[in-house]
């Protein structure tokens, strides 16, 4: 009954000042799980949202996304050459409709930077100590998100969980053409080798 229950569930928090605890009878609210209406109505009305210490980072900050996780995929932390990180965005985009990935403090703006020049549209959810005192989230499209970060003079302090949800189109990308033997006999004739050194060169 969650569909109907969110609204009302809110409309209940913000008209008496109470807290809600989401529990399931296993696993985490929200993964394979109800919840993720819920938590999208408290984002959407300024209701902090926050995670009980469970497995992962990971699941608790899918949890609080407020994003729909029906579907995700974890990659952990991402290259840090500015080339291949953005080469790895795109190819994470053309796979998956909602990514998850670690990064530190020290990098997470600069990690957002990349996605902001390379898929603009992308939805973030940035969770930084997750479960801890000081925990906190920032969620919005990549600009805002980045935006707040670099206001925020202690953004630099705790590991970041990143959910990304990508909004942007992306093909996936054709694989290469194979080369057929005779093609790369011909090349190796081509460029100055006799018929037996460009067959040489094809078995090793």
């Amino acid at each position: 009954n969650e569909r109907t229950k969110a609204e009302w569930i809110v409309g209940r928090m913000l008209a008496e000042d109470i807290d809600v605890a989401l529990t399931t009878d296993a696993g985490t609210p929200c993964i394979s799980d109800p919840g993720s209406l819920l938590t999208a109505e408290a984002v959407k009305n300024g209701i902090p949202v926050l995670a009980v210490a469970g497995p992962t980072a990971m699941a608790a900050a899918l949890s609080v996304s407020g994003l729909p996780i029906e579907e995700f995929t974890f990659y952990g932390f991402l290259p840090r050459a500015k080339g291949e990180l953005r080469e790895k965005l795109t190819a994470i985009a053309a796979r998956s409709c909602i990514a998850v990935v670690h990064e530190s403090p020290h990098r997470v703006q600069a990690l957002l930077e990349t996605v902001l020049q390379t898929l603009p549209h992308t939805y973030v959810s940035a969770s930084c100590d997750l479960t801890k005192k000081f925990e906190s989230t920032v969620r919005g499209e990549v600009g805002a998100v980045l935006e707040a970060l670099r206001n925020n003079p202690k953004a630099d302090r705790g590991e970041y969980c990143l959910v990304l949800q990508w909004r942007d189109k992306v093909e996936p990308s054709a694989p290469p053409a194979e080369i057929s033997l005779e093609a790369r006999l011909f090349e190796g004739i081509v460029n100055g080798l006799s018929l037996r050194q460009s067959m040489d060169e094809l078995i090793r």
